[in-house]
């Protein structure tokens, strides 16, 4: 930004091509400087990403709030979802929450995706998505709303617990 108390094209030329995208002329209109100055942050940094869902978790009284709302879970899938956020946003292999949340190596994976399920449902089709699921890495929670899941609202529809999917 350059302030200038007269405009000189010249000037005005060479500090375009050093880099400075918009003169002011003087007295300054805060406002008009103001928003001028925030257009500028817009365009060279874009928009601020959104905010993350919020969520409140009581691991003594076993609840959780997303979004303000409270998620009914019972007592595997409040423990696989706690388990999850406290690793978001890292994929963790179906066997490693298997083992870790439910200390045992037999079990199989299905306790697991009913766990999942449950979860999706409980969060609703408008939040489903902030649990994800891939074959070959695992499940994760991410929170951010500006992930691909985020964005496209994933999981697909019959994988968020929706009867009329």
């Amino acid at each position: 930004m350059g302030v200038v108390e007269v405009f000189d094209e010249g000037v005005a030329t060479l500090a375009f091509r050093a880099g400075v995208h918009a003169w002011a002329q003087l007295p300054l209109a805060p406002g008009a400087f103001a928003a001028q100055l925030e257009s500028l942050a817009a365009a060279l940094i874009g928009e601020p990403d959104p905010p993350d869902v919020a969520v409140e978790m009581d691991a003594l009284g076993g609840t959780v709030r997303v979004e303000g709302r409270p998620i009914a879970l019972n007592a595997r899938a409040f423990a696989v979802f706690v388990y999850l956020y406290r690793r978001r946003e890292i994929w963790v292999r179906s066997q490693r929450v298997v083992e870790d949340v439910f200390e045992a190596s037999h079990v199989g994976s299905g306790v697991l995706r009913n766990q999942i399920a449950r979860i999706r449902e409980a969060l609703g089709d408008e939040l489903a998505w902030i649990v994800q699921s891939c074959e070959k890495r695992g499940f994760r929670i991410t929170l951010s709303r500006d992930s691909s899941a985020g964005r496209r609202g994933l999981p697909h529809p019959r994988y968020r617990g929706s009867r009329t999917a």
